[in-house]
């Protein structure tokens, strides 16, 4: 079974090779790996080139202009022969066994259309790891539909690059990726989501994912602000028809990522104050309280509040750390 490996590659000169290191030494070796250098400003399309030399499996696609990874995981779908896809971020690196284990999986469980498994965060400041768990381990290694099995969202994630996606399950259903050069997973995650029939969640760790890199999209996510805004009402209309208790899940996982990346961008300087009541205003509905993604759900009270916690969080940043301290202070108390 070919496993197309797709890197969109942009100015990572520092950490490509340890992320390409990674797939050419993989225990399996059907794999098809298609580097997609988006115009890079650095050496990275050397490096790359450099590897090719080494590895024949490794193909090469020079975009002429810099459009972003989503375009850039556009092109390499386009391109890819496997009947699986990877999408990895350059920045990052797999463990050695990781095609091995999943290959196993996926005729185990009959080739799904999407192969889910867990990963470890490093900490590019702390150099520390952390293995990422999945919330609900009863539902690991099953066969789920997400309609009809809502328990299936309790492990979902929008990232890319961790799940494999059968080749012909994105295509038959158009899934390709966002021109929005942050967060360009939020739409085409939800709509892979909703449209697939089988899901398997595995317990194999298998990516080690960068955090705390400068200019990570994640990094810059809340300079997209309106890109998530429109996000978020574009998946309000693809999720019209679901049950209520998918719904509601998956508007809550796009709303907390509004009040998250909005709230930076503001104290970051990048929308006004108007900019902000605006934003907020427009994404609020009478059934917001009912998104129900995690504890941080809001109630129908909670966009007001929000308001006035970034205002006086920026505003009045000193009274701000006392009334925090006085939380924490409270809390502890009460443990």
């Amino acid at each position: 079974m070919l496993i197309s490996v797709i890197l969109p590659v942009y100015s990572v000169s520092e950490y490509i090779s340890k992320c390409l290191d990674s797939i050419i030494s993989q225990s399996y070796g059907n794999l098809e790996i298609i580097c997609v250098n988006d115009a890079s400003s650095d050496n990275s399309l050397e490096i790359i080139e450099e590897y090719r030399q080494k590895d024949k499996r490794i193909r090469i696609i020079k975009n002429e202009i810099n459009v972003g990874a989503g375009e850039s995981r556009n092109i390499g779908l386009k391109a890819a022969n496997g009947e699986y896809v990877h999408f990895v971020d350059p920045d990052d690196w797999l463990e050695a066994d990781l095609y091995s284990e999943l290959s196993k999986k996926l005729q185990e469980f009959s080739q799904p259309d999407i192969l889910y498994f867990k990963y470890n965060t490093f900490d590019n400041i702390s150099k520390e790891f952390n293995t990422v768990e999945f919330k609900n381990e009863t539902i690991l290694n099953r066969i789920l539909n997400p309609v009809k099995n809502p328990e299936a969202f309790d492990n979902w994630d929008r990232y890319a690059w961790i799940k494999l996606h059968k080749r012909q399950f994105l295509l038959d259903n158009n899934i390709f990726y966002t021109h929005d050069k942050a967060l360009e997973e939020m739409i085409p995650a939800a709509i892979a989501y909703v449209n697939c029939k089988t899901l398997v969640y595995t317990d194999i760790t298998g990516i080690n994912y960068r955090i705390k890199r400068n200019n990570s999209l994640v990094t810059q996510a809340h300079k997209s602000f309106k890109g998530i805004v429109k996000s978020f009402e574009n998946n309000k209309e693809l999720y019209e028809n679901l049950p209520d208790n998918i719904k509601y899940k998956l508007l809550g996982f796009d709303y907390y990522q509004i009040r998250h990346n909005v709230e930076k961008a503001f104290i970051e300087n990048e929308i006004s104050t108007l900019e902000l009541i605006k934003l907020i205003l427009k994404v609020n509905t009478i059934d917001a309280k009912k998104y129900i993604y995690n504890d941080l759900a809001p109630n129908e009270y909670e966009l007001l509040i929000n308001l006035r916690k970034v205002l006086m969080k920026k505003y009045c940043p000193n009274l701000w750390k006392k009334l925090i301290n006085i939380r924490k202070q409270l809390l502890h108390n009460k443990n």
